[in-house]
């Protein structure tokens, strides 16, 4: 939570458009009362009901979590935590991912195994596949693709 707060003061000090909103999984009140008392952003109420759905759907198994949601709730970043070690003051803030154009090499290799231009995978859909031949989970899945 310092780290958290620290990063909070510096982007409300650059006057970021934001929100932190406190979604705890305290047991009891006391917990959590003892808790918000000395954080300056916003909670779920102790026991929300929404605090299940929001765990499931943004895939908090394990806490710290920190989500980072655009504005219209869909998630860019679900390594907040990891975002805020390695940028504490927020100077990347949002930390938007790179877009797929920029992770990509320029070519890659086609099924007649010579080299096209990354330009021709443009208005179509990708799935990346990540796979090894020696891992045997995928020996029995890559035949079904």
């Amino acid at each position: 939570t310092p780290a958290l707060a620290s990063l909070y003061k510096s982007l409300k000090a650059r006057n970021e458009d934001f929100e932190v909103v406190f979604c705890s999984m305290d047991r009891t009140e006391a917990e959590y009362r003892s808790y918000t008392d000395e954080m300056p952003w916003w909670s779920l109420p102790h026991k929300s009901p929404a605090l299940g759905k929001l765990a499931n759907l943004y895939g908090a198994v394990g806490i710290p979590h920190l989500v980072v949601l655009e504005k219209d709730g869909s998630v860019l970043h679900s390594d907040g935590i990891g975002e805020v070690s390695v940028d504490p003051e927020g100077k990347n803030f949002p930390w938007r991912p790179k877009k797929l154009v920029e992770l990509l090499p320029a070519s890659y290799i086609g099924q007649d195994k010579s080299e096209h231009s990354i330009s021709d995978l443009n208005d179509k859909y990708l799935m990346l596949y990540f796979s090894a031949h020696w891992c045997p989970p995928c020996k029995q899945f890559t035949p079904k693709l």
